[in-house]
């Protein structure tokens, strides 16, 4: 079907004109089940279906719709009905959907064609298609389009087998919160493939892997290291490898995604302070608040315009995974009570203080 035939089916299929229930299920006798149906029916849909067989969910490319984070914009509704016909099997309606979207740019359709492509879902495995797509969604920031382009460079899978452009791509998607993106880039400076071998790196991305839920970075953790993890974190976390981040960095995380916010202080010392005593390696960052509006009084007046010094930590693609990683944190760790936050939030927090 030509793009142009797509994009006049897609634009058929959505004013209504056009049953979705015409559109055939791939390698089934029966007649699907309206969309309409199902979409009314959502709630039970994920907890009944997974997209990924289970030798991909402990593959490197991870379980890619089951982290994929929701698209504020116009265009989710119509790629959570393509979704859901996924979902189902029903992979020409999918495709109907996503590739309209796909070729006017949207980087989840993007990505779920690349992703059809690669798990040999509604196409005939084609890596090089893959590779494509996964190309286009990676260079706007889909994490986990940056993790699959990762693993198809380092598999040379669909293109020439290249360990740094793997790197490349692994430490994007784990720089955005992905968290097989963090055991990857891990995996790969454990072993000092495509990048300088960096043990206390591996570690810290590692760990943030573990902490969201991929199981094989625990391995690594106790294979390679001398000492048990917690010690190793310990021992590094005076170190601040990574150092303690600023605005600039929290401005450039996906308002979507969330963090952990673990206390207040009255200066960055405070802050480094309380980093040091923590026994926690990972990616802290900062954020300055000032108070303003009119004060009163004497006293009121000390406080005007007085510092805020919030110290937040790690990147998580969604609140449960922010909320466990949260519960995992040191018992010294809860003494400030700390709270998951979503980016967003903190973002518009930081450009107040410039207004």
């Amino acid at each position: 079907m030509s793009q142009t035939n797509l994009i006049i089916s897609f634009f058929i299929v959505i004013s209504g004109l056009l049953p979705l229930s015409s559109v055939s299920k791939e390698n089934s006798p029966t007649s699907p089940t309206s969309l309409t149906s199902l979409a009314q029916d959502s709630s039970s849909v994920y907890d009944k279906y997974d997209l990924s067989d289970e030798d991909e969910k402990t593959s490197l490319f991870g379980d890619f719709f089951s982290d994929e984070p929701g698209d504020p914009v116009d265009y989710e509704k119509y790629y959570s009905v393509a979704r859901m016909a996924f979902l189902f099997g029903y992979y020409d309606t999918a495709v109907l959907y996503w590739q309209p979207m796909a070729d006017l740019g949207h980087a989840k359709s993007q990505a779920s064609l690349a992703w059809m492509y690669q798990s040999s879902k509604g196409f005939k495995q084609n890596y090089k298609k893959a590779f494509k797509w996964y190309t286009k969604a990676a260079k706007q920031n889909h994490a986990i389009a940056q993790n699959n382009l990762g693993v198809l460079y380092e598999k040379g899978w669909g293109t020439k087998k290249n360990l740094s452009k793997a790197a490349k791509w692994y430490k994007e998607s784990a720089e955005w919160g992905y968290s097989y993106g963090q055991y990857n880039y891990g995996k790969l400076l454990l072993d000092g493939l495509g990048v300088k071998k960096n043990v206390s790196k591996a570690t810290y991305w590692l760990d943030l892997a573990s902490l969201q839920g991929v199981h094989q970075a625990n391995g690594l953790l106790g294979r390679n290291l001398k000492t048990s993890p917690s010690k190793h974190i310990a021992k590094n976390s005076r170190k601040n490898i990574l150092g303690l981040k600023k605005k600039t960095w929290i401005l450039r995380k996906n308002p979507r995604y969330y963090t952990l916010q673990l206390m207040q202080g009255n200066s960055k010392k405070d802050l480094t302070k309380y980093i040091n005593k923590s026994d926690v390696k990972g990616q802290f960052a900062y954020f300055i608040t000032k108070q303003k509006g009119k004060q009163k009084g004497k006293k009121k007046a000390k406080k005007k315009g007085k510092k805020t010094y919030n110290l937040i930590y790690g990147v998580y693609t969604s609140y449960a995974n922010a909320y466990q990683g949260m519960k995992a944190l040191p018992p010294k760790m809860h003494k400030h009570r700390p709270w998951v936050r979503k980016f967003g939030g903190i973002q518009q927090d930081i450009k107040k203080q410039t207004k």
